[in-house]
């Protein structure tokens, strides 16, 4: 592998553990806050499945490289 192709790696990889550490903070705030908003449980789901999808994308292109 050259250093470059490692770069890159560790790049995606990187990319991976921040956004989880943000789909983490994320879910955290939204079970502090959302409590009272009606509709909340869908919204959630909702951006459950968005955060799911990035996700995969990401773990892709990892694999693509």
């Amino acid at each position: 592998m050259t250093r470059e192709k490692a770069l890159e790696v560790s790049r995606a990889l990187d990319a991976i553990d921040m956004f989880e550490a943000f789909a983490d903070e994320l879910e955290h705030f939204l079970d502090t806050n959302g409590a009272d908003v009606p509709n909340f449980d869908n919204f959630k789901y909702l951006i459950g499945l968005t955060i799911q999808a990035e996700l995969s994308n990401r773990k892709r292109v990892l694999e693509e490289l």
